[in-house]
């Protein structure tokens, strides 16, 4: 377990050094930031606007809705442009050439991964309200409950998020995203947790996704890279 873990975190190092070495990809890096950031100023004045208004509990909770709606915008926007930029890093890493470019497969992967992105995002704010109601309304433990919680639930979201670049390629459906991640749980979670840590940073957490989406596409070629060399 924690073999795997270290190694997903240091998937998320290697990724963000991959990309900070190949300014070409910045585009597609910059494209998505700009948008992300946009939300996170107006969801910032909105705070501003409620300071005052409302008590401590309620200031803790609009202040993680407010973080999970940043997270959630920022996956839908990210998703179409991490998705290019998985593919030119494949395509680098490989030597194969992507399919040419249609509009029709274009905008059908953008509505599939908008689909799945909003019903993994729908997911995460369910639990995310659930574990608030635990750390407001259990004694003693359960604010500590809740801060836990919470950490493994964004986690694991942002590893969806990051994992969904190459695997929405590749045409998965979304069951099959979410056994693929069950089944490294905790090398994804590893990887998650980097991209969860950077999103809540200024600055870093308008690229933290597309660092995830490097990293967990250099990982994915790595291990098709190794299973055609065991079955050779």
């Amino acid at each position: 377990m924690v073999r795997e873990l270290v190694a997903g975190v240091i998937d998320g190092v290697r990724g963000a050094a991959y990309l900070a070495g190949r300014p070409r990809l910045w585009k597609l890096v910059l494209a998505p930031a700009v948008v992300v950031a946009l939300i996170g100023v107006l969801t910032l004045g909105w705070l501003v606007a409620l300071l005052g208004t409302i008590g401590l509990v309620g200031w803790s909770a609009l202040a993680i809705a407010s973080a999970t709606v940043i997270v959630t915008f920022a996956s839908l926007v990210s998703g179409p442009f991490n998705e290019m930029l998985s593919e030119a890093i494949e395509e680098h890493e490989t030597g194969v050439q992507p399919p040419a470019f249609s509009a029709g497969r274009f905008v059908y992967e953008v509505a599939i991964g908008i689909v799945h992105a909003a019903r993994r995002g729908a997911a995460y704010v369910i639990m995310i309200v659930g574990l608030l109601a635990i750390g407001r309304f259990v004694p003693v433990a359960g604010a500590t409950l809740a801060a836990i919680g919470t950490a493994w639930v964004t986690a694991r979201y942002a590893s969806y998020g990051a994992y969904d670049a190459i695997l929405a390629r590749r045409h998965w459906r979304y069951r099959d995203k979410r056994a693929y991640l069950r089944d490294r749980r905790w090398r994804t979670i590893g990887l998650g947790g980097v991209v969860a840590l950077m999103l809540l940073v200024p600055g870093v957490n308008i690229i933290g996704l597309a660092i995830g989406a490097c990293a967990a596409t250099l990982r994915v070629v790595a291990d098709e890279r190794t299973q055609a060399a065991r079955a050779a």
